[in-house]
């Protein structure tokens, strides 16, 4: 299938009914590879097991070996890129394909760390979404991600792409210790980690998993709306590949829809 819609930015899959929300995929490979091509094979699955249109975003990436300074690219430059296409896909020019006022969020791997940094409060100004965008978020479901790189270089400490890709000291950005943002709302998660994964280990998922729940305790906010599946899954790290991850992700979004059909998510962080 290809997409109605192509940019660098993101690749668009749109459905026939232009009133089903969005949802968006960001993808992992350790801000350093992969692309949104690669994963055309997911959106076609969701599309064919939903009424869903799916966007696959792209980010610029760190290079392995420097050639120019332009190429020796930093967190949070990844993450600017990828909020800078979810705040077009809000503002779609003209009539959009979709409703823009309803996305769920889909991040794999560093994908994970990218959209806990935006939707997170990471104090970085150029990091901050919009008014719009905080409100067109229905759900925000993360795949093996990453949370804690200084924890995760102690599992894995050949792991060369994190001091490739952040400055230190890594504790900075360290998403699991992130404040909700002022005007935040209380958005369904869903923390996915297979027990196959070589790659990455469950002390990051089990880590980002309880602090939301600690946030939305702290808010008085449902902590039902905080979801973790560790059995839906059981291969390695790139499950995302797979049919089994489309299934997951699209009966997520499908609860969630039953349970607000209109989008209704709460009452924001004031």
């Amino acid at each position: 299938m290809a997409p109605t819609f192509t940019s660098d930015q993101l690749d668009l899959y749109a459905a026939d009914d232009p009133s089903q929300p969005l949802l968006v995929y960001i993808h992992g490979g350790a801000w350093r590879s992969e692309t949104k091509e690669l994963h055309a094979p997911l959106a076609d699955r969701i599309r064919k097991s939903s009424d869903y249109s799916v966007a696959l975003l792209e980010y610029r990436l760190t290079v392995r070996k420097t050639i120019t300074p332009e190429s020796n690219l930093k967190h949070p430059e990844h993450a600017k890129d990828v909020l800078a296409a979810l705040e077009y896909l809000v503002s779609w020019p003209g009539t959009a394909p979709f409703d823009s006022t309803r996305l769920y969020l889909i991040g794999h791997s560093a994908g994970g760390h990218i959209l806990t940094s935006i939707f997170l409060d990471a104090g970085i100004d150029a990091l901050k979404p919009s008014p719009a965008l905080l409100s067109a978020v229905q759900g925000i479901a993360c795949a093996s991600g990453i949370y804690d790189l200084d924890l995760l270089l102690a599992k894995f400490p050949s792991y060369a792409f994190i001091p490739d890709a952040f400055t230190q000291p890594f504790v900075r950005w360290k998403t699991a210790s992130y404040s909700l943002h002022h005007a935040a709302y209380p958005w369904r998660w869903n923390v996915i980690h297979s027990p196959g994964d070589t790659l990455v280990d469950f002390d990051q998922s089990d880590l980002m998993y309880d602090h939301l729940r600690k946030l939305y305790v702290q808010q008085d906010w449902d902590v039902r709306r905080i979801s973790k599946d560790y059995t839906s899954i059981t291969t390695e790290h790139h499950y995302v590949r797979e049919e089994i991850f489309a299934i997951v992700v699209v009966d997520w979004v499908k609860k969630d829809q039953e349970e607000y059909p209109l989008g209704t998510q709460g009452t924001p962080k004031l």
